[in-house]
């Protein structure tokens, strides 16, 4: 896995239990630990913590698509093929906000 890239995860729900397969946003990957930082990457734009993927033709994203950046999770770093890629400015944007929200 590698920072920027999209990767097809199992996401956790917010609330109880379960997944959903979904596209997930590397954002760090720990290579001691073998862990990954991933943010969801959903359709819906009408909730706050949520940023436009504005210019990354090399997403793959069929649709407009927002990544949440208030809630993360931790997935194994595995040898996987990303499904795209953000460009560098959404993605710099992006770990922008995930940091000032955290207050990292």
């Amino acid at each position: 896995m590698e920072p920027g890239h999209i990767y097809r995860l199992d996401f956790p729900y917010e609330f109880g239990q379960g997944y959903k397969n979904r596209p997930v946003l590397i954002i760090v990957v720990n290579t001691d630990y073998g862990k990954a930082v991933g943010l969801k990457i959903t359709g819906n734009g009408d909730y706050e913590f949520r940023e436009e993927i504005k210019n990354s033709p090399d997403s793959n994203l069929t649709k407009q698509s927002f990544v949440q950046y208030d809630r993360y999770s931790y997935f194994d770093n595995q040898a996987l093929t990303p499904v795209g890629k953000l460009s560098e400015d959404d993605f710099k944007n992006i770990v922008h906000l995930f940091l000032q929200y955290h207050q990292l």
